[in-house]
């Protein structure tokens, strides 16, 4: 038996052995979701968390740890700063 065919054996009986929590399917469904949704928000242009909030229906605790992920991943990027200085610019990467 080669080596890749063993590996591949390997990972097949991992894959029987260790099954994904449905709870944790869940929670990356909902990222996914929330992530297309901030995303097609800030298509629109650079927007603050309040803005996303009052657009999206959602509580400001839950877009402010939605937004500050996907800041950390690299999906969105942080702009200025608004006229009153309290919130910043959330926008899309330069592609």
């Amino acid at each position: 038996m080669t080596e890749e065919k063993k590996k591949q054996l390997t990972v097949t009986l991992m894959k029987e052995k260790r099954t994904v929590p449905d709870e944790v399917k869940e929670k990356s469904k909902k990222f996914v979701r929330m992530r297309k949704a901030i995303k097609a928000s800030l298509k629109e242009g650079p927007k603050t968390i309040p803005q996303m909030v009052e657009e999206m229906n959602f509580p400001t605790d839950v877009m402010t740890y939605y937004v500050m992920s996907l800041q950390k991943f690299g999906d969105i990027t942080v702009g200025d700063l608004d006229e009153d200085d309290e919130y910043y610019f959330y926008k899309l990467p330069k592609k």
